[in-house]
């Protein structure tokens, strides 16, 4: 995760490990999607990176409304 105020506009997009976990995870799930699965491409993938994730939720209202867990892990019909 991040660290500090290592959190910027482009620092989603193209840095860090995750980003590269990312882009190799995609590349390799590509072949064995079918034709009818509508899956995200790389660019909206990323999009989820830096402050549009669940970094950038603690980052742009730190202790205002924050979730315990983003998926409750208590509810099966939590997807």
């Amino acid at each position: 995760m991040y660290a500090g105020t290592t959190i910027r506009d482009g620092s989603g997009r193209f840095i860090g490990v995750h980003q590269k976990i990312d882009r190799v995870a995609r590349r390799n799930i590509e072949p064995i999607l079918p034709d009818w699965c509508d899956f995200p491409d790389i660019k909206n993938i990323l999009h989820f990176e830096g402050k549009n994730g669940p970094d950038g939720v603690k980052r742009k209202s730190p202790a205002v409304d924050e979730p315990w867990h983003f998926i409750n892990p208590d509810d099966p019909n939590d997807t």
